[in-house]
């Protein structure tokens, strides 16, 4: 898989627009391995990278990825929705109550 870095874009948020395109040889990749090649690509951590959309391209083997690479995990978690967290395989922690959990015993 050839990953190549197309425009990179720093907003006021704390994260990194990138928009990459990916030549791959047979299926189009998972958001996981996407994931880790992105990573490496633009020297992040994984777990700091976030897939937003693929878009592959009819009939050719490429594709568009649009990502976030953000700064500190903290932030991720203060800005992304639940659902795009867990399509990425991060699950947000829910702070836990006292009585919530007396209630279940």
């Amino acid at each position: 898989m050839d990953v190549k870095i197309i425009s990179q874009n720093k907003v006021t948020l704390p994260r990194q627009e990138l928009l990459v395109e990916v030549s791959y040889e047979e299926i189009t990749p998972s958001r996981a391995q996407l994931k880790q090649s992105i990573a490496t690509k633009a020297k992040a951590k994984e777990g700091l990278v976030i897939v937003k959309s693929i878009k592959n391209h009819y009939g050719s083997r490429t594709a568009l990825v649009s990502t976030y690479v953000y700064d500190t995990e903290d932030a991720m978690k203060a800005i992304e929705f639940p659902k795009v967290l867990n399509k990425n395989g991060i699950k947000k922690e829910e702070p836990k109550s006292e009585e919530a959990k007396g209630a279940s015993e």
